[in-house]
C-alpha cells in the first residue's frame, strides 16, 4: 500500500468520537441532561464537576474502548 492509498484511507475513516456523538445525537438528544437529573451523593464542598460532565466523559471514555 503506497503513502497516497494510507492517506486516502485514513481520510475516510471517522473519527470513533464524532460518530459517538452523532449517534446521541440522533437517537439520545437529551441524554446528558437526563445525566444531570441524577442524584449526586458526593459532598458539595467537595465537587468540581457536576454529574452530569462527568458522566458524558464516562461514557465516551466506555465507548472508546
Amino acid at each position: 500500500m503506497s503513502r497516497l492509498d494510507i492517506r486516502a484511507a485514513r481520510k475516510l475513516e471517522k473519527n470513533p468520537i464524532n460518530a459517538i456523538d452523532d449517534i446521541k445525537n440522533k437517537y439520545l438528544p437529551d441524554l446528558y441532561d437526563m445525566f444531570g437529573g441524577i442524584n449526586d451523593p458526593r459532598d458539595k464542598r467537595y465537587i468540581t464537576y457536576s454529574s452530569k460532565a462527568m458522566l458524558g466523559q464516562l461514557l465516551k471514555k466506555i465507548l472508546q474502548e
